[in-house]
Protein backbone atom coordinates (compact mmCIF):
# COMPACT_ATOMS: atom_id res chain seq x y z
CA UNK A 1 0.00 0.00 0.00
CA UNK A 2 0.85 3.21 -0.27
CA UNK A 3 1.94 5.33 2.85
CA UNK A 4 0.90 8.77 2.98
CA UNK A 5 2.06 9.05 -0.96
CA UNK A 6 -0.51 9.97 -2.93
CA UNK A 7 0.06 7.71 -6.21
CA UNK A 8 2.05 9.45 -8.99
CA UNK A 9 1.16 11.00 -12.14
CA UNK A 10 2.02 9.78 -15.88
CA UNK A 11 0.75 10.86 -19.00
CA UNK A 12 1.44 14.40 -21.20
CA UNK A 13 -0.70 16.76 -22.78
CA UNK A 14 0.51 16.56 -26.39
CA UNK A 15 2.94 14.96 -27.85
CA UNK A 16 3.49 11.26 -28.56
CA UNK A 17 6.78 8.89 -28.71
CA UNK A 18 7.59 6.10 -30.69
CA UNK A 19 6.73 3.80 -27.79
CA UNK A 20 3.57 4.26 -25.44
CA UNK A 21 4.12 2.87 -21.80
CA UNK A 22 0.64 1.06 -20.95
CA UNK A 23 -2.07 4.39 -19.87
CA UNK A 24 0.12 5.58 -17.28
CA UNK A 25 2.45 8.05 -20.19
CA UNK A 26 -0.11 8.23 -23.34
CA UNK A 27 2.02 11.28 -24.73
CA UNK A 28 6.08 11.32 -23.35
CA UNK A 29 8.96 12.64 -24.91
CA UNK A 30 12.02 12.82 -24.18
CA UNK A 31 12.03 17.18 -25.04
CA UNK A 32 8.95 17.61 -24.07
CA UNK A 33 8.75 19.48 -20.89
CA UNK A 34 6.59 20.17 -17.95
CA UNK A 35 6.84 22.56 -14.90
CA UNK A 36 6.87 20.13 -11.68
CA UNK A 37 6.79 20.65 -7.90
CA UNK A 38 10.33 20.84 -6.13
CA UNK A 39 9.63 20.59 -2.91
CA UNK A 40 10.65 17.99 0.20
CA UNK A 41 8.94 16.73 3.97
CA UNK A 42 11.57 15.74 6.26
CA UNK A 43 11.39 14.46 9.53
CA UNK A 44 14.49 13.22 11.38
CA UNK A 45 12.21 12.93 14.72
CA UNK A 46 15.42 14.61 16.43
CA UNK A 47 15.62 18.13 16.07
CA UNK A 48 15.16 18.91 12.38
CA UNK A 49 12.00 19.29 10.87
CA UNK A 50 10.63 20.96 7.44
CA UNK A 51 7.65 20.89 5.43
CA UNK A 52 7.40 22.59 2.43
CA UNK A 53 4.90 20.58 0.68
CA UNK A 54 2.14 21.78 2.34
CA UNK A 55 2.67 25.03 1.09
CA UNK A 56 0.68 27.09 -1.59
CA UNK A 57 3.87 28.65 -3.27
CA UNK A 58 6.43 25.98 -4.02
CA UNK A 59 9.29 25.99 -6.34
CA UNK A 60 9.28 24.19 -9.71
CA UNK A 61 11.73 22.55 -11.55
CA UNK A 62 11.74 21.41 -15.37
CA UNK A 63 12.18 17.88 -16.97
CA UNK A 64 9.86 15.49 -19.23
CA UNK A 65 8.26 13.48 -15.92
CA UNK A 66 7.23 14.60 -12.88
CA UNK A 67 7.49 12.04 -9.44
CA UNK A 68 6.92 11.81 -6.32
CA UNK A 69 8.63 9.80 -3.58
CA UNK A 70 8.14 8.35 0.31
CA UNK A 71 10.45 6.79 2.45
CA UNK A 72 9.68 4.00 4.92
CA UNK A 73 12.18 4.13 7.27
CA UNK A 74 11.75 3.84 11.53
CA UNK A 75 14.40 6.80 12.03
CA UNK A 76 13.09 9.53 9.47
CA UNK A 77 10.34 10.75 7.38
CA UNK A 78 11.47 12.01 4.15
CA UNK A 79 8.36 12.38 1.18
CA UNK A 80 10.21 14.47 -2.11
CA UNK A 81 8.62 15.72 -5.29
CA UNK A 82 10.79 16.65 -8.10
CA UNK A 83 11.65 16.55 -11.78
CA UNK A 84 13.31 14.03 -14.36
CA UNK A 85 15.09 14.21 -17.50
CA UNK A 86 14.73 10.66 -18.82
CA UNK A 87 16.52 9.79 -21.56
CA UNK A 88 14.48 7.34 -24.85
CA UNK A 89 16.76 4.39 -23.19
CA UNK A 90 15.88 4.99 -19.53
CA UNK A 91 12.04 4.95 -20.50
CA UNK A 92 11.80 1.98 -22.93
CA UNK A 93 13.98 -0.11 -19.91
CA UNK A 94 10.81 0.89 -17.62
CA UNK A 95 8.80 -0.22 -20.48
CA UNK A 96 10.51 -3.64 -20.99
CA UNK A 97 10.43 -4.45 -17.22
CA UNK A 98 6.95 -4.18 -16.81
CA UNK A 99 6.00 -5.64 -19.80
CA UNK A 100 7.78 -9.04 -19.15
CA UNK A 101 5.81 -11.95 -19.66
CA UNK A 102 6.06 -12.87 -15.79
CA UNK A 103 4.88 -9.53 -14.70
CA UNK A 104 1.68 -7.78 -14.06
CA UNK A 105 1.20 -4.77 -11.66
CA UNK A 106 -0.05 -5.45 -8.49
CA UNK A 107 -3.14 -2.65 -8.89
CA UNK A 108 -4.20 -1.39 -11.94
CA UNK A 109 -6.54 1.28 -12.79
CA UNK A 110 -8.13 1.62 -16.62
CA UNK A 111 -7.44 5.32 -16.83
CA UNK A 112 -4.44 5.90 -14.46
CA UNK A 113 -2.45 8.52 -14.86
CA UNK A 114 0.57 7.52 -12.37
CA UNK A 115 2.83 4.39 -12.35
CA UNK A 116 3.99 3.73 -9.28
CA UNK A 117 6.61 1.46 -7.60
CA UNK A 118 5.94 0.26 -4.22
CA UNK A 119 8.97 -1.60 -2.21
CA UNK A 120 8.87 -1.83 1.54
CA UNK A 121 11.47 0.73 1.61
CA UNK A 122 10.06 3.62 -0.84
CA UNK A 123 7.35 4.56 -2.77
CA UNK A 124 7.81 6.11 -5.74
CA UNK A 125 5.67 6.88 -8.60
CA UNK A 126 6.08 9.06 -11.91
CA UNK A 127 3.58 11.05 -13.97
CA UNK A 128 3.21 13.27 -17.07
CA UNK A 129 -0.21 14.03 -17.58
CA UNK A 130 -0.23 17.93 -16.87
CA UNK A 131 2.07 20.62 -15.42
CA UNK A 132 2.46 19.92 -11.35
CA UNK A 133 0.87 16.45 -11.46
CA UNK A 134 3.30 15.51 -8.47
CA UNK A 135 1.13 17.36 -6.12
CA UNK A 136 0.30 15.51 -2.88
CA UNK A 137 -2.63 16.88 -2.39
CA UNK A 138 -4.27 14.77 -5.56
CA UNK A 139 -5.84 12.40 -5.87
CA UNK A 140 -5.48 10.52 -8.85
CA UNK A 141 -5.63 6.45 -10.51
CA UNK A 142 -2.65 4.85 -11.03
CA UNK A 143 -1.00 1.48 -11.65
CA UNK A 144 1.41 -0.17 -8.83
CA UNK A 145 4.25 -2.57 -9.03
CA UNK A 146 5.79 -3.92 -6.46
CA UNK A 147 9.05 -5.14 -7.94
CA UNK A 148 11.69 -2.40 -9.05
CA UNK A 149 10.55 -0.97 -12.68
CA UNK A 150 12.73 2.35 -11.79
CA UNK A 151 16.25 0.42 -11.46
CA UNK A 152 17.79 2.54 -14.39
CA UNK A 153 16.55 6.45 -13.01
CA UNK A 154 18.38 8.48 -10.63
CA UNK A 155 16.29 10.69 -8.41
CA UNK A 156 19.36 12.43 -6.82
CA UNK A 157 17.38 13.39 -3.71
CA UNK A 158 20.15 15.19 -2.08
CA UNK A 159 19.42 18.07 -4.77
CA UNK A 160 16.47 19.02 -2.32
CA UNK A 161 18.77 18.92 1.24
CA UNK A 162 21.13 21.43 -1.07
CA UNK A 163 18.42 23.59 -1.90
CA UNK A 164 16.45 23.46 1.29
CA UNK A 165 18.92 22.89 4.00
CA UNK A 166 22.42 23.65 2.07
CA UNK A 167 23.90 24.20 5.30
CA UNK A 168 22.65 21.22 7.41
CA UNK A 169 25.06 19.15 9.03
CA UNK A 170 22.91 16.25 7.61
CA UNK A 171 24.45 17.58 3.94
CA UNK A 172 28.04 18.57 4.62
CA UNK A 173 28.24 14.75 6.40
CA UNK A 174 26.79 12.87 3.23
CA UNK A 175 28.88 14.84 0.96
CA UNK A 176 32.19 14.24 3.21
CA UNK A 177 32.03 10.34 4.06
CA UNK A 178 29.38 9.19 1.22
CA UNK A 179 25.69 7.68 1.15
CA UNK A 180 24.67 5.97 3.65
CA UNK A 181 21.08 5.28 2.98
CA UNK A 182 19.57 4.12 0.03
CA UNK A 183 18.15 7.49 -0.69
CA UNK A 184 21.34 9.46 -1.00
CA UNK A 185 22.59 8.01 -4.16
CA UNK A 186 24.66 10.73 -5.42
CA UNK A 187 25.72 10.93 -8.78
CA UNK A 188 26.44 14.80 -9.33
CA UNK A 189 26.19 17.36 -6.66
CA UNK A 190 26.40 19.90 -8.59
CA UNK A 191 22.70 19.60 -10.12
CA UNK A 192 19.13 19.13 -9.82
CA UNK A 193 17.71 16.08 -11.49
CA UNK A 194 15.54 18.47 -13.93
CA UNK A 195 16.44 21.20 -15.80
CA UNK A 196 16.29 24.73 -13.91
CA UNK A 197 14.60 25.30 -10.25
CA UNK A 198 12.85 28.09 -9.72
CA UNK A 199 11.81 30.20 -5.89
CA UNK A 200 8.44 30.57 -6.33
CA UNK A 201 8.91 33.49 -4.52
CA UNK A 202 11.20 35.05 -1.96
CA UNK A 203 8.62 34.52 1.06
CA UNK A 204 9.21 30.94 0.95
CA UNK A 205 12.77 30.96 1.96
CA UNK A 206 12.01 32.78 4.66
CA UNK A 207 8.88 31.09 6.09
CA UNK A 208 11.01 27.25 5.61
CA UNK A 209 13.51 28.86 7.68
CA UNK A 210 11.62 30.66 10.00
CA UNK A 211 9.68 26.91 10.43
CA UNK A 212 13.22 25.31 10.95
CA UNK A 213 14.61 28.08 13.35
CA UNK A 214 11.14 27.52 15.44
CA UNK A 215 10.84 23.50 15.68
CA UNK A 216 15.08 23.62 16.60
CA UNK A 217 14.02 26.25 19.62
Amino acid sequence: MLVRLVPLLLLVVSRCSSSELRNEIRQWAEDFFLDCIFCMDYDDYKRMSIFGCTLKSTPTCKGNVCYMRQHKQGNYFLYTSGCLNLTQAQYDNIHGLIHLPNVAPDRESTNATQLCEVTNTINTCLCTNKFSCNNVSSVEPFTEYTIPIFTDVNFDEVAHFRYFLPDDPILESIQRTGPRDEYFLIKSVNHVSGTRVQTASGLLTLILLLMINVYIL
